[in-house]
């Protein structure tokens, strides 16, 4: 009778301590456990402006992306089955957006060597019925490619060539046609204008640090003159700095990120560099705001920074990369009406230093 009554109390403590262990929460700032931060990619801010989405290259799956989102600084990532195409596809595909007119889509597909080196690449407007137009395939340089969205008609695309060529794909006519750039030889960002019948191209020339020029899709087809200078900040006198720049989606405030070192070169940001964020207002072309922000990594080429920083939507806040060491990737924030840095895996907070 002993023996069975010791034999039930193993028993019952066992699964006791088996139960706690199980309901064990995972303890704050554990976010790396469950994401490999050499996969994780920025995939935008939630609509609702208070968490951001995640994006995961999953290996095991040839590559395909599984999206995850943070609902709130250091919360455990959670499947995002709803993350907006328009800001997890990368720019390789795109759909039309608003109601249910969805009638065609455009795509950019590519293939690659067991290197990872893309050895083929086309462009396609496929239509999701047939009667509602002809699909269009346009072949392209085996390099990357990006799309940035539809004119408000529905008609006309908008594609850059690595940073350096933007094109337009007309998909009722089934032609496309390079964009003629006023100064601009590289550049960071293309934004559609608030009403999608023109776009913005944010970028550098010979002479200036940064040059915002407007595209209206109108004169892409019926005007020699296809691009005018909204913005042009001259080149710094003194120092060397790697730069990226986005303009918001009011299109009223360019901010750039600012990358200072000794021995910089063009794109390349390094760790022991000082990181400032600068915001110009477009309209008089001022700097408004500079603000310190923390060092980064000593490689930020292979990351997604290279798209960034990303505007909030509602143009009170910017999120930006600057992984502190390869292995150690986050993800902060800097909140424009109070100048105060959240770091989104740790919850931490600090104070926007004097600049």
């Amino acid at each position: 009778m002993h023996r069975l009554k010791f034999l039930l109390s193993v028993f019952v403590c066992s699964i006791v301590i088996f139960a706690a262990t199980s309901c064990k929460k995972r303890a704050p700032g554990t976010t790396n456990a469950k994401v490999d931060p050499q996969l994780i990619m920025f995939g935008g801010w939630q609509a609702d402006s208070k968490g951001i989405f995640l994006a995961k290259n999953d290996t095991a799956n040839e590559g395909e992306k599984v999206y995850l989102a943070l609902n709130k600084p250091n919360a455990e990532p959670v499947e995002a089955s709803d993350a907006p195409k328009m800001e997890v596809d990368f720019g390789k595909k795109l759909y039309l957006a608003g109601g249910n007119n969805i009638s065609r889509y455009a795509q950019v597909v590519t293939d690659k060597d067991e290197a990872g080196k893309i050895t083929k690449a086309h462009v396609a407007v496929v239509y999701t019925k047939a009667n509602m137009g002809k699909d269009s395939r346009y072949d392209l340089e085996p390099v990357e490619h990006s799309l940035h969205g539809w004119s408000s008609n529905n008609v006309y695309v908008v594609m850059s060539r690595e940073d350096k060529k933007v094109f337009v794909i007309n998909a009722h006519s089934s032609g496309i046609g390079e964009v003629k750039l006023k100064q601009i030889n590289s550049f960071d960002h293309i934004a559609l204008a608030a009403d999608k019948n023109g776009f913005y191209v944010v970028g550098r020339s010979d002479t200036s640090a940064f040059v915002i020029e407007f595209v209206d899709f109108n004169n892409v087809i019926h005007k020699q003159e296809q691009s005018k200078i909204v913005l042009n900040i001259p080149k710094a006198t003194a120092g060397r700095a790697a730069y990226r720049g986005v303009l918001s989606p009011d299109q009223k405030v360019l901010a750039v990120l600012s990358n200072s070192h000794p021995n910089a070169d063009v794109n390349v940001f390094e760790a022991d560099a000082e990181n400032k964020l600068m915001l110009y207002d477009v309209a008089s072309g001022q700097m408004t705001r500079e603000c310190k922000l923390p060092n980064g990594d000593a490689d930020l080429r292979n990351m997604l920074f290279v798209k960034g920083p990303w505007w909030r939507g509602d143009n009170r806040a910017l999120a930006f990369d600057l992984r502190l060491t390869p292995d150690k990737k986050t993800f902060y924030s800097i909140d424009l009406s109070t100048g105060e840095i959240t770091n989104w895996f740790t919850s931490e907070k600090q104070p926007q230093p004097a600049a």
